[in-house]
């Protein structure tokens, strides 16, 4: 979903806020979001992002950008999780990630939040 500029988002919440301020909590959007990045035995979490930045110039890394962790998934195979900015986000996506000799799948890295009494 694309965002709108800040003088849109702040008109909407002004319009819901007056119209059903005691019923509803507004809340925005964060600016940073995780990414699952799906790489190699050998790629680390204090290598990825030098990697990304010398092999892919098109994608603009700041240095908020980290690597959160890295874990090994079910089929034996490893994933980095790395929280990037929304538009840093935006431009992974629409590209193809290289990272060494692959090309990574990259996909939303999402934790549903569950009850721990009835799940």
């Amino acid at each position: 979903m694309e965002t709108g500029s800040e003088e849109e988002i702040n008109s909407l919440s002004w319009a819901i806020s007056t119209k059903h301020g005691e019923q509803l909590e507004i809340i925005k959007q964060i600016e940073e979001t995780k990414a699952n990045i799906y790489v190699s035995e050998e790629i680390t979490i204090e290598n990825v992002t030098t990697i990304i930045k010398a092999q892919n110039p098109e994608i603009t890394l700041n240095g908020e950008d980290v690597a959160k962790f890295r874990y090994k998934n079910r089929k034996g195979t490893y994933n980095i999780v790395i929280e990037v900015g929304l538009q840093t986000q935006k431009q992974i996506f629409q590209t193809k990630l290289k990272i060494v000799w692959e090309i990574c799948n990259v996909e939303d890295y999402l934790v549903p939040t569950r009850c721990y009494m009835c799940s």
